[in-house]
């Protein structure tokens, strides 16, 4: 999804975890308790800064149905 706009909530927003580094080398997160995101919440990936160049970036996420 190619989506500039700024992600907001009605409710408490919570920082999973913050990191830096830079855009040449790779990000790997594996959650040792991965987290929950319930029917009406979501779970944001942000780029705080906008890079100076054209990037290609990709990822991929695994989402298991509970309940």
């Amino acid at each position: 999804m190619n989506d500039t706009t700024k992600a907001t909530t009605s409710g408490t927003a919570i920082t999973q975890e913050e990191g830096g580094g830079h855009v040449y080398n790779p990000y790997e997160r594996v959650f040792n308790a991965p987290p929950q995101v319930g029917p009406s919440q979501a779970f944001v990936f942000e780029l705080l800064s906008t890079p100076t160049g054209t990037l290609n970036l990709s990822g991929g996420v695994e989402v298991e149905e509970a309940g």
